[in-house]
């Protein structure tokens, strides 16, 4: 499980539906949520998580996609085992994992130092803690 702290800079509300924007170093995440933690207001600073098997990674991407969470890292180390690859990150200064398919990763031809964009949807992000 991926965690990691940002601040709120906006709450968008309609009916039981929630869309928050985190500030997260210079770039934003986005969370969609069906239930509101009571303390995430405007400036807060809120603990999130993501699970590894949520995070795709994109190497040298054009063009336009879906994802609310597109945030651009580096590849620190690349494990690839004999089905999984578990690729650690650095975002922000966070460290992060995502575990994609050893087919992806090879196909990607990922290594060390590698710039990439991780891809997370906003209905994966949550608040923990």
């Amino acid at each position: 499980m991926n965690k990691f702290t940002a601040m709120v800079t906006q709450i968008e509300n309609i009916e039981n539906l929630h869309l928050v924007s985190f500030e997260f170093g210079n770039q934003t995440i986005k969370m969609l949520s069906l239930e509101l933690n009571e303390l995430l207001e405007i400036e807060s600073t809120a603990k999130l998580s993501v699970k590894s098997t949520n995070i795709s990674i994109a190497k040298n991407f054009t063009g336009l996609i879906s994802y609310a969470n597109q945030l651009h890292a580096k590849v620190i180390t690349v494990n690839n085992g004999r089905l999984l690859s578990s690729i650690q990150l650095s975002v922000e200064g966070f460290r992060f994992e995502s575990v994609v398919t050893l087919e992806a990763s090879l196909d990607m031809g990922l290594s060390d130092g590698d710039e990439v964009l991780v891809l997370i949807k906003c209905s994966e992000i949550s608040v923990c803690g």
